[in-house]
């Protein structure tokens, strides 16, 4: 009895087996994916770009140290340095023959026959006798006379290291002939000192001579 039962199981076992696979062979297969398209496409999602590294710090500039106040914590104001001292003026002595050799042509460029240009004992005489004219003591020297000065003057102004001195020769010593003769001197240097000559670079002197004479003596500033 126990034999049949098993024999019945087993073949309800088989027939259910068999039934589920004729059931699975009649299945329909399912229908092919169609894409739609009207549907819209969804764009790809982007890769997010990562953020840029962080920017290093400038290092802080390093603190000056304070400057230390004096011991009474007073307000001091600092005292200037002195000006450095200038340059001496003048020229060098192995210069003066050349300096003093281009200044005597210059001088003879004026083209005035009357003022006579000569050169003795290291400097240069400029005769201007016949062309100044004085009338009496006289503080100032007549224009026209100034006016024959001026290409005389104006090459002493450009040679600036000279020393000018006017010479003015009197008869006699009294003192009214040297007190006119320094009157005399005083025209010619402001007449000078008009024409653009510093002042500190001229000089006057009253000279004894057996005859009136007026002479510029040009003398070099030597360092």
């Amino acid at each position: 009895m126990r034999t049949s039962f098993f024999r019945a199981c087993v073949i309800a076992a088989v027939v259910a087996l068999l039934a589920a696979c004729a059931q699975q062979q009649h299945r329909p297969a399912p229908a092919p994916v169609v894409e739609d398209s009207k549907r819209p496409v969804t764009a790809p999602t982007p890769t997010p770009t990562p953020p840029p590294p962080p920017k290093a710090k400038p290092k802080p500039k390093p603190v000056a140290p304070a400057t230390p106040k004096p011991e009474n914590d007073a307000d001091v104001t600092p005292v200037p340095a002195p000006p450095p001292a200038p340059a001496p003026e003048g020229i060098d002595r192995t210069q003066v023959g050349y300096y003093f050799d281009t200044l005597q042509g210059r001088l003879r460029q004026s083209g005035d026959p009357a003022i006579v240009v000569t050169r003795t004992d290291g400097h240069i005489a400029v005769d201007i006798t016949e062309r100044v004219h004085f009338h009496g003591d006289e503080a100032s020297l007549p224009s026209i006379d100034c006016a024959a000065l001026a290409p005389i003057a104006k090459a002493l102004v450009e040679y600036k290291m000279t020393r000018i001195v006017a010479d003015v020769g009197v008869e006699g010593s009294d003192a009214a002939a040297l007190s006119s003769a320094k009157s005399h001197a005083g025209a010619i240097t402001k007449c000078l000192t008009e024409s653009g000559i510093a002042s500190h670079r001229l000089g006057v002197r009253e000279v004894t001579m057996p005859a009136p004479r007026t002479v510029l003596r040009i003398e070099p500033i030597v360092k």
